[in-house]
């Protein structure tokens, strides 16, 4: 599934254009984790499924309007996963994949006793995905593929604020993407069906202003 951009360039501007509160809703988040990219393609002969885990990190913006309900605007690079295989030629084809993620959702909490709160997420991930293929019979990259294109984006996750200001927190994203590759086999006969999908977790820092 895809969504055009336009749709997330203006929940992103009604979320910007948010005014300052005076319960200091306003907060900056800073993401480190890991990655989880899974690679898969098909057509009606054959298919490969390429994985790797890659360090992922990010900095979001929270404007969060009461204890229960919050919007976001975030970015994150999912790191550069790498996969190789041999193929029907006993070449061995090397693959280099990276992912990088515009979002832009909102923000659900649960309070809980002692700090705690109970975290998910739901909105649109603006994402642009790009891999380098190498053959051990050719010398360099022998195909560059390139897609971009929207989809949703969830999580769950846990929070615990040390004080009104601090916070940190855990978090499990899922994105999953379809990804038009025609243009690069181009054999209208037997189409490519791609997809990726990136799983992070994630561990979060935050400051409310």
């Amino acid at each position: 599934m895809k969504i055009g951009f336009p749709v997330i360039l203006a929940v992103a501007c009604a979320t910007t254009a948010l005014p300052a509160a005076a319960d200091n809703g306003f907060s900056a988040e800073f993401l480190l984790g890991s990655a989880d990219q899974e690679f898969t393609a098909s057509d009606s002969v054959d298919s490969i499924k390429l994985s790797d885990n890659s360090t992922s990190y990010g900095v979001r913006g929270v404007y969060q309007f009461n204890d229960y309900f919050g919007v976001e605007l975030g970015y994150q690079e999912s790191g550069e996963g790498k996969e190789s295989f041999v193929d029907e030629f006993d070449a061995t084809i090397g693959t280099e994949f990276e992912t990088r993620q515009i979002n832009v959702g909102v923000k659900g909490t649960l309070p809980l006793q002692g700090g705690f709160s109970l975290v998910g997420r739901l909105g649109l991930s603006s994402w642009d995905f790009d891999a380098d293929l190498t053959d051990s019979d050719f010398p360099g990259v022998v195909a560059e593929l390139s897609d971009s294109g929207s989809d949703l984006y969830y999580g769950v996750g846990g929070q615990y604020r040390f004080s009104d200001k601090l916070y940190m927190g855990l978090e499990y994203t899922m994105l999953n993407v379809d990804l038009g590759l025609g243009d690069v086999f181009d054999d209208p006969t037997d189409p490519v069906r791609a997809e990726h999908d990136v799983n992070s977790i994630m561990l979060s820092v935050g400051w409310t202003f």
